[in-house]
């Protein structure tokens, strides 16, 4: 089982980052660029309500701010080692040596 490791922003350094990430990215979901009220890529079609932070899980590095859809599909394709769709292959790749960490 491999390990699972967290970002580990909390409280008012959470808001922080997050309202950096929000503004650096327009309020958009960093894969299918899709803002809030819009349809998700990956959500069955449901609209945005929010977008969550997006991290690695092997190093707690975060990449971006997520919808859920896309954060679901990326946590299972991820994990599960299947096909990836190119939006979350060029998102990964676009992130793999950013990201904000504790340990930097």
């Amino acid at each position: 089982m491999s390990e699972y490791k967290e970002h580990g922003l909390r409280g008012n350094k959470r808001k922080e980052v997050y309202q950096s990430l929000y503004e650096k990215q327009g309020g958009r979901c960093a894969i299918c660029e899709k803002g809030i009220g819009e349809l998700s890529l990956g959500d069955h079609g449901r609209a945005i309500d929010k977008l969550f932070i997006e991290h690695c899980h092997k190093t707690g590095k975060i990449r971006g701010l997520v919808c859920t859809g896309c954060n679901n599909q990326l946590a299972f394709t991820e994990h599960e080692r299947i096909r990836m769709r190119p939006e979350y292959r060029a998102y990964l790749e676009s992130r793999a040596n950013v990201g904000w960490s504790d340990e930097q």
